[in-house]
This record gives C-alpha cells, structure tokens and sequence, in this order.
C-alpha cells in the first residue's frame, strides 16, 4: 500500500480505481434478489404520485436550463432507446 501512495499520480489512480470499481458494484456483494434500479424508480414516482393526490407532498419543479458556459464538459449524445 506504501508504494501506490508513494507512486507519481498514485492516489489519484487508487482513487479512480476505487470510484470505478464502486459505480461497477464491485466493492460489496450484491444481491441476486434485490430488482432493478428501473423498477425502483417506478415505485418511487408511483409512491410519489400517491403523496400528491392525498396532499401531502407537492409537485418537483421543472430543472433550470444549463447555460452553455456552466457546462464543465461536453454532454455526451444519447444512443439508443431512453426515456425522459
């Protein structure tokens, strides 16, 4: 472990690698049982929806633009099917 923190850029690298690995699911088991984050979402807005009816939670409000120059990188195109 010494010798990665003592590498030029070695930090950094472990750090990527760690964040990479993370956004992989990688770092903890995962369960074969637990459903598909899609799924969740559904539930959630559905839940959400209910709260709203009954009044007790309100609307989201529609996301500002992003003006060009607070964009600190390109925005890669979308390929294939997506929903909004």
């Amino acid at each position: 472990m010494e010798l990665i923190a003592t590498a030029p850029g070695g930090v950094a690298k472990l750090r990527e690698l760690i964040l990479t690995l993370a956004v992989q699911g990688k770092l903890v088991p995962q369960d074969p049982a637990d459903e598909p984050a899609g799924v969740l979402l559904q539930k959630i807005r559905a839940e959400k929806d209910r709260l709203i009816v009954e009044g007790k939670s309100k609307r989201d409000k529609p996301l500002a633009a992003i003006a060009e120059e607070e964009k600190p990188f390109e925005l890669p195109l979308l390929i294939g099917p997506h929903k909004d």
